[in-house]
């Protein structure tokens, strides 16, 4: 949902607005579910659950990422300080314990930090970090149904391994398809993009200079 919504508001208005507007999409689901909550008693708990289902609720983590990008790309300290609001906001609103919000808290500054000072950037800058920075969105993306299908059959067929060890090999098999994606997946797909656009850009160009 949030690719969708931020595509067509990057195209319609620019990445500012798209910006602004995931941000302010997020906000209204979060006050959606402080006003009315969640438990389906009324139109507006019901209204706020559909938005909370869609995920309209998450918009503020990715509102926070494109704010430190932005930073980061420009070094203008407003959008620092939007990127650790939008985070902060985002972490303390979590429906999780307390404990898991301070931890998602700390995940924030750690953001900031490593957009901020030197000497975190090299120490971020290791070759192990550099190749699950390099497998991280393929990582992101397949990592759940793997290691949710494969740890239950590891309980089953192994089951003299300790409890701690069984998430070792499902997690393995997420790292090595992340990387077999960003390795050949994503390259063969952004070629055939490129190549789409590109056609699609000279259809243009020629129809534009017939008489």
């Amino acid at each position: 949902m949030f690719y969708i919504v931020f595509g067509l508001a990057y195209f319609a208005g620019g990445r500012a607005f798209a910006v602004a507007l995931i941000f302010a999409i997020f906000l209204c689901s979060l006050g959606l579910r402080l006003i009315f909550g969640l438990d389906l008693s009324s139109l507006g708990s019901r209204i706020a659950a559909a938005t909370d289902w869609i995920g309209f609720i998450h918009f503020g983590w990715f509102s926070s990422g494109a704010l430190f990008y932005l930073y980061w790309s420009h070094r203008r300290w407003p959008m620092l300080a939007l990127a650790i609001s939008a985070g902060l906001i985002s972490a303390a609103t979590a429906r999780f314990a307390i404990p898991e919000r301070m931890g998602l808290c700390v995940v924030v500054l750690l953001f900031a930090t490593a957009v901020t000072i030197p000497l975190w950037q090299r120490t971020l800058s290791s070759r192990v970090l550099l190749f699950f920075g390099f497998i991280s969105y393929p990582l992101y993306l397949v990592h759940y149904p793997i290691i949710r299908a494969l740890l239950p059959a590891m309980a089953v067929h192994a089951p003299v391994l300790p409890s701690l060890l069984l998430p070792v090999a499902p997690i393995a098999c997420a790292v090595v398809t992340s990387w077999a994606v960003a390795q050949f997946g994503e390259p063969l797909v952004r070629q055939a993009i490129r190549r789409i656009a590109g056609l699609r850009h000279v259809q243009k160009s020629a129809g534009a200079v017939q008489p």
